[in-house]
């Protein structure tokens, strides 16, 4: 008797015993109970560190028998764009990026359907194609179609290059002092002879420190170029700080110059099938500091009239309302020169059609404009013709470097004989044919 109620009792307590049915087999419950051991796994981390990631990854590519050669070359194409990251930024969108590797890829049917990948060389002919295209020609002054006024200016290039009348004439005592305090400053300043002085030139800053300053550019350009200093490093130590001595960068100055390196060309403006380009500065006019009244109101009206609220082909804001005269792309001394070319090439074919959209056939009226290239220490001259649509971009000549004293003495007076442009051929034809105003009358002298 005991022993059936002992019985009865484990019947009756299995009974309140809940057991949970077996569930249908579901993938999702499958994944979802993974999902949880992961979840509180606490002894495993999530995922590894990212640099810890990153090694891996590398290490996982480089020994993975499934990678491909195309694999492999788009690795070593990447590789090669990380430890070239100097370059002049070039816009986002666009068909081709200039600087992103030493090669660049062009998509057009009508242009090259049989490669994909193009070095400068080659994108110049494949651009110039298009009836509205870019071309590039050498500055050959036998060539018909250079200006008259383009080779006036390169044959005083030739004469800047030659070192004639560069050196402001009141430097002349303290350079012959220098030249004879020490060996090294008799090297220095043994081509210093009567002909590189100017008599006529008085314009200058602060002259009493302008060979202190000229000596120290040379410094760090040389140092620059012996510990292989990169584009960005070019631009901050060497360029900026001479381009401000040449031209004084004040704000109440007429022609200036800014850096920038981000300024995107506006996507009407640049030509069917090129790349986005972008230059390093941009020297321009700012015309509040021009003596005419109706200069300021005329710059507003040219704003309002654009979408952009820019008076340039770049929506880029310290020059919405300071028109672009002569840009200057740079390189450091990397053998990349053809790529500066090519990107002010394309910004200038972009200023044109701007130019041409509010000045119609007056353009013709402009015959060309200049721009500068540098690579490393040496300084070129470039310039843009615009014909029909179509740019030509002609190329070049040396006019100075930042190799010695004089080299720098030629580069500042080649930059401001492209200022005395600006203030004297190019804004004027500015103000008549772009803002529609007529020159003013000069008041009559009683």
């Amino acid at each position: 008797m005991h022993h059936f109620r002992e019985e009865h009792s484990i019947i009756d307590w299995l009974g309140h015993v809940s057991f949970p049915l077996p569930k249908p087999h579901n993938k999702q419950n499958d994944y979802d109970e993974r999902s949880k051991k992961r979840k509180y796994d606490h002894d495993r981390p999530l995922s590894p560190p990212t640099s810890l990631s990153n090694s891996i990854g590398t290490k996982s590519d480089m020994v993975s028998p499934t990678k491909t050669p195309q694999t492999r070359k788009k690795r070593k194409a990447n590789d090669a764009n990380t430890e070239d990251q100097d370059a002049t930024p070039t816009q986002a969108r666009g068909i081709l990026n200039l600087d992103d590797s030493d090669t660049f890829s062009l998509s057009s049917a009508s242009v090259s359907q049989t490669s994909n990948r193009s070095s400068p060389t080659r994108l110049f002919p494949q651009l110039s194609l298009y009836p509205k295209g870019l071309e590039r020609k050498p500055m050959d002054l036998r060539d018909r179609d250079l200006p008259y006024d383009l080779v006036n200016l390169i044959k005083e290039m030739k004469a800047i290059q030659r070192g004639r009348k560069v050196v402001p004439a009141c430097l002349e005592p303290t350079i012959e002092l220098k030249m004879y305090e020490n060996e090294i400053n008799s090297r220095l300043y043994s081509d210093f002879d009567d002909s590189v002085y100017d008599y006529e030139d008085n314009d200058w800053a602060e002259p009493d420190s302008l060979i202190e300053n000229v000596m120290r550019t040379v410094d760090i350009a040389l140092d620059c170029d012996s510990t292989q200093q990169d584009e960005t490093g070019w631009n901050h130590l060497v360029y900026s700080p001479l381009l401000d001595l040449t031209l004084d960068r004040l704000p109440r100055n007429l022609v200036s110059f800014v850096p920038c390196m981000g300024a995107n060309i506006t996507a009407r403006y640049r030509i069917p099938q090129a790349p986005g380009a972008r230059v390093d500065y941009a020297m321009f006019i700012n015309p509040k500091f021009e003596d005419d009244p109706r200069i300021e109101s005329a710059i507003k009206s040219l704003q309002r009239g654009m979408p952009e609220a820019s008076v340039n082909h770049t929506t880029f804001t310290p020059l919405n309302k300071r028109p672009i005269s002569v840009s200057i792309e740079t390189k450091r001394l990397d053998g990349s020169g053809d790529k500066a070319i090519l990107q002010i090439g394309i910004w200038q074919a972009a200023q044109w059609k701007l130019l041409f959209e509010h000045a119609g056939d007056a353009v013709n009226k402009l015959s060309f404009i200049p721009g500068l290239v540098v690579e490393g220490h040496e300084w070129k001259l470039v310039a843009t013709t615009y014909k029909e649509g179509r740019t030509v971009l002609w190329t070049s000549q040396n006019f100075g470097d930042t190799l010695s004293p004089l080299g720098t003495f030629q580069t500042m007076a080649g930059v401001r004989r492209l200022k005395g442009w600006t203030e004297q051929v190019y804004w004027p034809w500015y103000k008549e044919h772009v803002l529609k105003l007529a020159p003013q009358s000069l008041p009559e002298k009683t």
